[in-house]
């Protein structure tokens, strides 16, 4: 499951763009201060962090022991995607900020999403299939499930292959993180239309959302169960862009807003509202810490930021780990052998695919988004 994914991630100047009255001098003043720290900021490490929370709830999910559960979030799973969508909606905001064209964004969307995605699908259908299928070859291949398994290319999530992974723990899916990668793309889209219509330029974005989420919190019954992932996760993003659309007046005041938020949690907390008190708090905090530069963490993606290659492989190497050495195996051991092979194709997926299309992606004349 985003990013990830994974939005933002080319971001690296501001752009400079002419002026017309003195609000905006002011504002593009500030962000232009803002945005230097962000060349060496803290969200490699978080990236990491989140892709890395989520293989550890999957780990143990697929070897047949049970969910780690977390306090408040339910489990460490929900609690990286929910650190990626925050990221994802503020990341994306900002490149929509920077060069707001429909187009050059969806295109820098496309290039930082379908590659990995697209090479992750063949991977899993061309190489681990083959190997661990309970079919022959030609029935594995001119099985109806071989092809229908390429409708994820389209974003259409298919879970499994013909004969593959049935006896595991947790048997048939080959790659069960995929399934936040329409949410996200559902969300680039709101982020498009909203964008279009000048909203991530309005400063107070962030109390109407407040006070939708309040509402939504006492009318869940509303949501059907398809909808409310899309609506769980999607208010992460959500917040996330209205601190971007807020970032100049949060920022000169972050220790007093995350006195607020942290206040607003508690009651929130105190009254029943857990899930209304992580989502008031976590975006915050995720962006904040992000925003900032701590010495031995803001060079954490030097080499590459590896967190969707991460997310993308996890799932199906852990699948094919517990297929080959079973799942009585010391969880330390089916955890070190799987991260270790994920890493590696992780690696070779930066390096090879994720960062020569990003370099692809289309900028203004007048600078970079």
């Amino acid at each position: 499951m985003k990013k990830y994914p994974a939005g933002g991630a080319g971001m690296v100047r501001l752009m400079h763009e002419p002026v017309a009255n003195g609000a905006d001098r002011a504002d593009k003043a500030f962000m232009s201060n803002a945005m230097k720290n962000d060349q060496s900021n803290n969200f490699d490490f978080l990236r990491w962090l989140a892709a890395f929370l989520v293989f550890i709830s999957h780990q143990s999910v697929l070897a047949g022991r049970g969910e780690v559960e977390l306090s408040f979030v339910g489990s460490s799973g929900k609690l990286g995607v929910y650190i990626f969508f925050s990221i994802s909606g503020y990341l994306t905001a900002e490149s929509w900020r920077r060069d707001p064209n429909v187009f050059r964004f969806a295109i820098k969307r496309f290039l930082r999403i379908w590659p990995g995605l697209a090479a992750v699908t063949i991977f899993a259908a061309l190489v681990i299939g083959p190997m661990v299928s309970s079919m022959d070859a030609q029935a594995y291949y001119t099985d109806p499930g071989f092809l229908r398994y390429f409708k994820i290319l389209w974003l259409k999530i298919v879970y499994g292959l013909p004969g593959v992974f049935e006896k595991n723990p947790y048997p048939v899916t080959v790659n069960g993180s995929l399934w936040t990668i329409p949410i996200e793309v559902f969300w680039y889209v709101f982020l498009v239309i909203i964008g279009s219509l000048g909203m991530t330029r309005f400063g107070g974005l962030f109390v109407v959302l407040h006070i939708a989420v309040i509402a939504l919190a006492f009318n869940l019954h509303i949501l059907t169960k398809e909808i409310f992932s899309y609506v769980e996760f999607g208010l992460y993003f959500c917040y996330g862009v209205c601190l971007s659309a807020g970032r100049m007046h949060w920022m000169p005041h972050k220790k007093l807003v995350l006195a607020l938020v942290s206040s607003l949690a508690i009651v929130y907390h105190a009254i029943g509202l857990t899930g209304l008190a992580v989502w008031i708090f976590l975006p915050y905090a995720v962006v904040l810490f992000g925003s900032s530069s701590t010495p031995c963490l803001r060079s954490f993606g030097k080499y590459g930021d590896f967190s969707y290659g991460l997310y993308l492989y996890a799932f199906p190497i852990q699948q094919a780990m517990v297929f080959a050495i079973g799942a009585a195996t010391s969880y330390a051991l089916l955890f070190s052998m799987s991260y270790a092979v994920t890493l590696l194709l992780a690696y070779l997926s930066w390096h090879m695919l994720e960062h020569p299309a990003i370099r692809l992606k289309p900028y203004r004349r007048q600078g970079y988004a």
